[in-house]
C-alpha cells in the first residue's frame, strides 16, 4: 500500500507552460484526502517552489535545491545542507579557468553576475527540459523573473563568500553547447574537490550540492521520520537529479518525456508533463490500479 508521493517539479509536476494544471491539483489533494502523504522534491528554492503550489491551495512538506532543504507541512526549516565556502572557492577557480557561466543558489534564490547569460541560459535550460513547452509562455516567465527582481545580481560572486549570513544552498553551471564541457568540469570537479554531490535538470546544465544533500537521501529521511517503508513510496521524476530517489523507493516512476537514465532507473512509467501525468500515477495509485504503468 502506498502511503507517501513525492514529486519533482520541472518536467514533472509542472506542464509545458510552467504551471500547475488543474488535473494535477485535483489528483494530489485526493491523495491527501485519502490519506496519502504528499511532499515536493525539486531543485527549486522554496521561495520559487512552494509558492507555486501554495497558490493552488496545496499544503505539503518541501524538499528544495535538491536535498540542501527541508520545510515541513507548516513551512518551518528543519535542516540545510550548504556547500563549505572553501569549496565554492576552489569550484569558482575552476569554472573561471573553463571559463563556463555559473550561478551561486543561496536562501534568496539564484545570484548572477550577468543577467542577460541568466535569460540566456534559463531559456536554454527550460526548452530543453521539455520538447513541447511554450516557447512564449517560458519567455514571459523568466522575464517576469527578473522584472520583478526574483533574480539576484552580484558585481562579484566574492560578496557572497565574504558575507557570513550568506550559505551556498547549490550550485549552477550553463552550457549551451551541451554536455562535452560539461563533462570535463565535472571530471575534474570529482577529482578535485570531495564532499560533493553533482547532477543535473537538464542536459544542458550541472548541478553542484553537499554529497549529503540528494533527493534520494531527503526521501529517505523523511521515510524514515514517518515510518514509511521503501515499498510504501512512490516517487515521481524526468531527470538526472531524480535518479536518486527514483532508485530508492519501490514504486519509482519516470515520466513519459524523463530521460533515459531516469526510465531506466524507474520501476514505473506515466504520462509526461504535459498530459498531466502525476495525476496519472496518482488515480491509478487511488483506483488501485498501479501496476498498469509497471514497465
Amino acid at each position: 500500500m502506498i502511503k507517501l508521493i513525492v514529486s519533482d517539479m520541472d518536467g514533472t509536476l509542472l506542464n509545458e507552460q510552467v504551471g500547475l494544471s488543474a488535473a494535477n491539483v485535483a489528483a494530489i489533494k485526493d491523495a491527501q484526502a485519502a490519506g496519502i502523504d504528499f511532499v515536493i522534491a525539486t531543485g527549486r528554492s522554496f521561495k520559487s517552489g512552494y509558492t507555486m503550489a501554495e497558490e493552488k491551495g496545496i499544503t505539503c512538506p518541501f524538499i528544495g535545491q535538491n536535498g540542501a532543504t527541508y520545510y515541513n507541512d507548516q513551512q518551518e526549516l528543519q535542516y540545510v545542507r550548504g556547500l563549505a565556502k572553501d569549496d565554492v572557492r576552489k569550484m569558482m577557480e575552476i569554472f573561471d579557468q573553463t571559463p563556463i557561466y555559473y550561478e551561486l543558489i543561496t536562501f534568496d534564490g539564484p545570484y548572477t553576475n550577468d543577467k542577460q547569460a541568466f535569460i540566456d541560459h534559463a531559456f536554454d535550460t527550460f526548452t530543453d527540459i521539455n520538447q513541447d513547452i511554450d516557447e512564449e509562455a517560458i519567455r514571459s516567465y523568466i522575464t517576469d523573473m527578473v522584472d520583478q527582481n526574483r533574480i539576484n545580481f552580484v558585481e562579484s560572486y566574492n560578496t557572497l563568500l565574504e558575507d557570513d549570513d550568506q550559505i551556498i544552498l547549490k550550485i549552477a553551471v550553463f552550457s549551451t553547447s551541451g554536455s562535452n564541457k560539461l563533462e570535463k568540469v565535472q571530471k575534474r570537479l570529482e577529482k578535485e574537490i570531495d564532499n560533493i554531490s553533482i547532477t543535473a535538470s537538464s542536459r544542458k546544465n550541472m548541478e553542484i550540492n553537499h554529497i549529503r544533500a540528494s533527493k534520494g537521501q531527503a526521501v529517505s529521511e523523511y521515510a524514515k521520520l514517518k515510518g514509511y517503508k521503501p515499498s510504501e513510496v512512490l516517487t515521481i521524476g524526468d531527470n538526472i537529479n531524480d535518479l536518486s530517489m527514483l532508485d530508492w523507493a519501490d514504486y519509482g516512476t519516470a515520466m513519459a518525456n524523463a530521460v533515459p537514465e531516469a526510465k531506466a532507473v524507474a520501476k514505473y512509467q506515466t504520462k509526461s508533463n504535459s498530459q498531466d501525468g502525476v495525476a496519472h500515477i496518482i488515480n491509478l495509485v487511488l483506483k488501485g490500479e498501479i501496476d498498469q504503468a509497471k514497465l
